[in-house]
């Protein structure tokens, strides 16, 4: 993608990536904006799939999948994967370590989806290919004990 020496020097001004951040922030927040980007992502990855099959093993009906916009909940401008619908403010966040490897954006993430009374648990596809157990005991140290513990 080429970009103009003008647009180039724009993004090494931290007011002029501050005025784009706020936009696109104020996007986030409006509905249809929101519907339109989701649904042309298309649908959920594996990782998303296999966590969403162990969300209903361990706590069925309590979480719905939220990552495409389906459930239509934007927290702050953001879209969470996964969230509590049995009245337990709790996100959960899908993260594909190839693309989120940041810890200080997932603390940030974090922090405000807390702006909103949320907590929210964030799980690498890596965790769930090399520590399946130990996703499911990060599970239930976030949510509580599950009701009917079937796996």
């Amino acid at each position: 993608m080429k970009h103009s020496k003008t647009s180039l020097e724009n993004w090494k001004r931290p007011e002029f990536r501050e005025q784009m951040s706020n936009m696109m922030r104020a996007k986030w927040k409006d509905r249809d904006f929101v519907k339109k980007v989701m649904k042309s992502l298309g649908s959920k990855t594996r990782p998303e799939q296999y966590l969403d099959t162990l969300l209903q093993q361990l706590y069925p009906g309590e979480f719905v999948y939220n990552g495409d916009y389906s459930a239509g909940i934007s927290l702050d401008g953001l879209i969470p994967d996964f969230v509590n619908v049995n009245g337990k403010k709790q996100v959960i966040e899908m993260n594909g370590v190839r693309f989120h490897q940041d810890t200080v954006k997932e603390e940030k993430r974090i922090s405000r989806y807390a702006k909103c009374g949320f907590s929210c648990l964030i799980i690498t596809d890596m965790e769930l290919k090399n520590d399946r157990a130990g996703v499911v005991t990060k599970i239930i140290k976030f949510v509580g004990k599950p009701p009917a513990f079937i796996l």
